[in-house]
This record gives structure tokens, sequence and C-alpha cells, in this order.
């Protein structure tokens, strides 16, 4: 279990730095993945029902590693992931009948309604102490840029389901 966490706060540093450092600079029309909210959603998404304290740590190292490598002040990117990850598991429980039989069109739904949260909510947690809010106009470029790589993620991460490869069955 240990060695589980230890493993993956060091792919969520590895990912923030490589983020941060060399992806803007192959970065497509000013955009880059985020590749941290990617790892968190694909693990807060396959984890069991059950296991709250996973996601949670999962949450916080998340937003730590956003909040070291973001050139804003420290805690948005923690409290952004933990408003994210409670919508994420209102969602799944309001869901879970669909979970099963639609897993690719679910992945899609929860993906696209997190990951615009997470967005508004960073955006409005570090821009709230200047007074002025913007909200980027290519979000829907990045919504899918993000969402495609997500979907790559998804149907090679390793605990998944033995159905996940069929998307209409």
């Amino acid at each position: 279990m240990w060695l589980k966490l230890l493993i993956v706060t060091t792919v969520f540093f590895l990912l923030g730095l490589f983020q941060s450092s060399f992806l803007p600079h192959v970065s497509i029309m000013g955009i880059i993945p985020n590749l941290v909210f990617i790892l968190f959603f694909v693990l807060v998404f396959f984890e069991k029902s059950t296991a709250y304290h996973e996601g949670i740590f999962y949450t916080v190292i998340a937003g730590l590693v956003t909040d070291i490598f973001s050139s804003s002040y420290f805690g948005p990117g923690i409290l952004s992931l933990l408003v994210t990850y409670s919508a994420m598991k209102i969602l799944f429980y309001l869901l879970e009948e669909r979970r099963g039989k639609y897993l690719f069109f679910y992945f899609l739904i929860v993906f696209l309604v997190s990951f615009i949260l997470y967005e508004i909510l960073f955006s409005l947690f570090v821009i709230i102490p200047h007074g002025t809010f913007t909200l980027r106009q290519n979000i829907i470029v990045e919504e899918s840029f993000n969402m495609a790589i997500a979907l790559l993620v998804f149907y090679f991460y390793p605990g998944k389901n033995p159905t996940q490869l069929t998307l209409f069955k």
C-alpha cells in the first residue's frame, strides 16, 4: 500500500515537472495538456467506490504538485481539486447504474464536467485576490486536447474493467 502511494506521488511530481518544463515548448495553439489532472482523474475514476482515503490522497498530492509548479500563490490547486473530487463522487453516485453499461460515455461525461469545473474553480481561486475574472477563450480546444489524452490513458490503464475496450456493449 505504501509503495503504491509512494509511486503515485513520484509519478505526479514527474508529470508536474514534465508539464511545466518541457510541454510549454511543444504546445498546440498555446495549449498544453494538464497531465496532473488527467492522472488524478483516471486514478479517482478507477478507484473502488469505498476507497475514499485513496481518492483524498490523490487529490491532495495532485493539488500540491499543481500548486508547486503554478506561478500563483499556494492553495488554489488543492482547493480546486478537493471541490472537483467531491463533485466527481456525486456524479459517480448519480450515474452509478450507467457506469458498467456505457463506461466509455460515462468516462467522457464525467471528465468533461470535472475538467471544466476544475478550470473554473482554479481560475476563480487564483483571480479572486486580484478582483478580475476572465475565462480563457480556448477552453473548448483545451478540453478536447485533454480529453484525447485522457482517453488514451483510459484505454491503457492497467486496472481497467475487462469490458472497457468494447464501446457499445
